[in-house]
């Protein structure tokens, strides 16, 4: 019990350091110029308006059959609440005062880069095990779990698009 729990707290911080590391070139990579701002702006909207939506499209798409909706379906209600969740806290830090980037923090965040490497992680160590029943591979549990990360991320996105123009208001 105890060298699995280990394992599964190795193969976690491996995949939040990965997640680290790139955030510290990032930063090194700034810092010391080798990216201008102009650059940094142009590689975040190329992340986020081709590269995300490019993820978005492989790995849903191929998976969005009448069959696998109905398996799927869940997740955009709870997408839903964890936005709506997320908004009524943007908007009481509004309200009680905090700092002004707050509110697109909160209702902005970016939950899909450490979810998608952790489910990989918990692979690797044979956390998702139990999940493997009857005709289900690893494989196919990873996609699943990996489509539901990314129609969280997908949500996220159209509520992002939906009430970007709004935050600006607040």
């Amino acid at each position: 019990m105890s060298s699995e729990l280990l394992e599964g707290f190795v193969s976690s911080a491996k995949a939040s350091i990965s997640v680290i590391l790139v955030l510290a070139y990032g930063y090194v990579l700034r810092r010391f110029e080798f990216i201008s701002q102009e650059g940094e702006t142009n590689i975040s909207r190329l992340g986020t308006k081709f590269f995300l939506p490019a993820l978005l499209f492989t790995e849903i798409g191929p998976l969005a059959t009448v069959h696998n909706l109905k398996t799927y379906w869940p997740i955009i209600p709870l997408s839903l609440c964890f936005q709506s969740v997320a908004l009524i806290v943007a908007l009481l830090s509004h309200l009680i005062g905090m700092p002004q980037h707050y509110v697109p923090m909160f209702i902005f965040n970016n939950v899909t880069s450490l979810p998608l490497l952790l489910i990989n992680a918990l692979a690797a160590t044979g956390g998702l095990d139990q999940f493997v029943t009857g005709d289900k591979t690893l494989d196919s549990v990873l996609k699943t779990g990996r489509v539901y990360i990314l129609i969280n991320a997908l949500v996220g996105n159209l509520t992002r698009f939906a009430l970007g123009p709004c935050t600006s208001l607040l």
